[in-house]
């Protein structure tokens, strides 16, 4: 019987935790208006003018970015199953879980300590800065005249990156196990990056000076380009 007393107490002191603006839980804000908030957010639409604010603990699944809105993900949140379209914007300090149809004029910048998980670049823009990580990205744009860009900078990291179609992807920090084919695609490896695990089936590598890609494998429709001052190394 105290036992069961016990448990019933317990049970009805037990607080749920309750998010607080500007260090947990997620919002959706509309300049100061709050529109909505809690620890998880499930199947939001963030529309133009909007911002979707996922801060420590906070988890968004299934949001919609429409064009014009914002996601922004604090260290310590997580984003899952997010779709950006034309003109969104997410900024990852935390980390953004399959992301998908990232598209024309989209920007996804990936700052010190966040995390991108399986991301798919449809002429959209990745930006990987220093102390960031990538990882599991295929990235498309439609023809040579219509790209998307990948921009990984000095100090930031990619694993498992395909570029294909008209992309181009500019990579100064390390990367790992990049695959370039279909018809257009282009790989910059520029100083001071050291990429490894490079397949080219089609398309371009160029190596600029200072720059090095190892363990390279190429096909009969592969171009690849080393500059003076550049270094490649086949498998």
């Amino acid at each position: 019987m105290n036992n069961m007393f016990t448990a019933m107490l317990a049970a009805a002191t037990a607080k749920v935790e309750v998010p607080v603006d500007g260090s947990t839980g997620v919002w959706i804000k509309q300049g100061a208006v709050v529109l909505s908030s809690g620890m998880k957010m499930t199947g939001a639409t963030v529309s133009s003018g909007q911002t979707q604010f996922i801060y420590n603990r906070g988890i968004a699944n299934s949001t919609v970015i429409s064009s014009g809105g914002t996601m922004i993900v604090s260290s310590g949140g997580v984003a899952t199953s997010t779709t950006i379209y034309s003109s969104g914007v997410v900024n990852v300090y935390g980390m953004l879980a399959v992301a998908s149809a990232v598209e024309m004029a989209a920007n996804v910048t990936v700052y010190s300590g966040g995390t991108v998980n399986d991301a798919y670049i449809l002429l959209g823009t990745m930006l990987v800065s220093s102390g960031g990580l990538a990882e599991d990205v295929v990235a498309s744009g439609l023809t040579t005249a219509s790209r998307g860009v990948l921009n990984l900078r000095a100090g930031g990291s990619m694993n498992r990156v395909t570029l294909q179609r008209g992309e181009n992807g500019f990579f100064n920090g390390q990367i790992t196990n990049l695959l370039i084919s279909g018809t257009g695609p282009v790989g910059y490896l520029r100083p001071p990056c050291i990429a490894s695990g490079i397949s080219v089936t089609s398309g371009t590598l160029v190596v600029n000076s200072g720059a090095s890609g190892l363990a390279v494998t190429s096909g009969a429709n592969a171009t690849i380009t080393v500059l003076d001052g550049g270094y490649i190394e086949y498998a």
